[in-house]
């Protein structure tokens, strides 16, 4: 079994798999419990930083 740990960078592609983690119950008790995450949210926070990290 491979151990090793991998990132990729954050893409727009993976917004909808961010917002279905976010609003996990196990994941929302510790992350942004106070935010109803929807895709428009999704996109305004995280957009910025696709945008620098492509330049």
């Amino acid at each position: 079994m491979n151990k090793n740990i991998t990132f990729k960078a954050l893409k727009e592609e993976h917004f909808l798999l961010l917002l279905k983690w976010l609003e996990t119950p196990h994941v929302k008790k510790w992350w942004d419990a106070d935010i109803n995450w929807t895709p428009e949210l999704i996109e305004k926070k995280y957009s910025n930083y696709i945008k620098a990290f492509e330049t």
